[in-house]
């Protein structure tokens, strides 16, 4: 004797419940797929915003960083003056070298700058040489053309505060080099060379 089992029936709340179990589900894979897309979406636009920026972080970072660059500014926040930068005071340097004073010189004469080139004469050199007369010293040099220091060294240091130079000087107007022994002595109150001294060498 087979026994068949009784049909069951339903309530009408479940058959209500299972007749919307397709509904709910095709609702939840819907909620589900939309909140990825909006993630994926945002993802997207925080990280092209950090591109922007120039920001390359992980997502959380990146997320934390977009949400940095796109927050509104207080513009009554007072701004912070930057810190106060004591600095040491600089050394006083020192007087060039003699033989670069000496190249000095002749670049001031060979670019016209003739009034510098007389500051760096001694009272005694601008004296005896040229009878303090700057508009005759001047002129010569203008007419001498863009003389130029091939060489010059130290030949010896009399003292600490005088010096002997070799240069040798090109002068183009006629295309030859001469060689001079030139002195320097240090002025005391500006601490630079100046020449007292030029004679053929």
């Amino acid at each position: 004797m087979s026994v068949h089992p009784e049909p069951r029936s339903f309530t009408l709340q479940q058959a209500l419940l299972l007749g919307l179990l397709p509904a709910l589900a095709t609702g939840l894979v819907a909620a589900v797929s939309n909140y990825f897309v909006a993630q994926t979406t945002q993802d997207r636009e925080d990280q092209r915003l950090l591109r922007l920026v120039g920001f390359t972080q992980t997502a959380e970072a990146r997320r934390t960083q977009v949400a940095l660059v796109v927050a509104p500014i207080d513009l009554d926040q007072t701004a912070t003056p930057p810190p106060t930068v004591t600095t040491a005071p600089t050394p006083h340097a020192g007087p060039a070298r003699p033989e670069q004073a000496v190249v000095d010189y002749y670049q001031y004469l060979a670019d016209g700058r003739s009034a510098t080139a007389w500051a760096m004469l001694t009272d005694q050199f601008q004296q005896r040489v040229n009878n303090d007369d700057f508009a005759a010293y001047r002129a010569f040099w203008e007419t001498a053309g863009e003389v130029q220091v091939v060489e010059a060294l130290v030949e010896e240091r009399p003292t600490a505060t005088s010096a002997v130079v070799l240069a040798s000087v090109y002068w183009p107007l006629e295309a030859v080099t001469r060689s001079y022994r030139i002195t320097l002595v240090l002025d005391p109150a500006s601490q630079t060379w100046r020449i007292d001294v030029v004679s053929a060498a």
